[in-house]
């Protein structure tokens, strides 16, 4: 064996190591940065919770989580769950949650990953029984006592912003309420103008007792608008 040959074994194995090195070095480094962008892309914040969760919908309606974000102004609905927390209806929460911008966030989520670290403070508080208004999208089902049928009016009230928006089996609807207690004022209605003959005497019906109620009840799985304490208008949830 001439020394020549074993010269190009030995350059062979040199350079065979040598690629080996550099790439455990790359893989090694995009780890690094890897890691690094999922520092970036994580923060923690505070998170309050409130007593009682909130209806929502985008694909699929759900109940979510009503909370207060560290440095926002007021209480929005969460739309995705906080992964370790177990919610308890009728307590006040205070969390440490670390948030995780999702790169590949699946449809009716908001593109962020929580994660809870920990439970800072718990207060069990007496939940009202108007918060059940904001449970449910609630679908009319009796006008002065009358079974509406083959229609499928409804309403969703927001706690956020006072809103409420719906259907009345034709038009859209939507306005603004003023709540005390169970009293209750709805303001700034705004209504589409499609025309359905069908439709015209429920969604008139609908749409004038909706004006003359001054009183709700909102229990788990139904809601009355009244006035003067007669039932004008009944609505059952879309859990029940």
């Amino acid at each position: 064996m001439n020394n020549s040959f074993l010269n190009n074994i030995a350059l062979l194995l040199i350079f065979t190591l040598t690629a080996c090195n550099l790439n455990a070095s790359d893989n090694q480094n995009n780890n690094l940065n890897t890691n690094s962008k999922e520092v970036e892309n994580s923060s923690i914040e505070i998170m309050e919770v409130a007593e009682h969760q909130v209806f929502c919908e985008q694909m699929v309606p759900r109940k979510c989580l009503y909370v207060k974000r560290e440095g926002k102004k007021g209480f929005r609905a969460l739309w995705d769950n906080i992964e370790n927390f177990e919610y308890i209806s009728g307590y006040k929460y205070k969390l440490r949650v670390e948030v995780q911008r999702n790169p590949r966030p699946a449809k009716d989520t908001s593109g962020f990953k929580y994660f809870l670290k920990e439970i800072v403070s718990r207060e069990k508080v007496e939940v009202d029984k108007v918060s059940n208004l904001y449970l449910s999208k609630w679908y009319l089902t009796h006008i002065k006592g009358k079974k509406v049928e083959n229609a499928k009016p409804y309403l969703v009230f927001k706690k956020s912003d006072k809103g409420f928006y719906g259907r009345t089996g034709c038009n859209s609807l939507s306005g603004q309420y003023l709540l005390d207690g169970n009293s209750i004022e709805l303001s700034r209605m705004r209504m589409t103008k499609r025309a359905c003959p069908n439709m015209q005497n429920i969604e008139t019906s609908f749409t004038q007792k909706l004006k003359e109620a001054d009183e709700i009840e909102a229990q788990k799985d139904r809601l009355y608008f009244k006035n003067n304490g007669v039932v004008l208008l009944e609505f059952k949830s879309n859990w029940s």
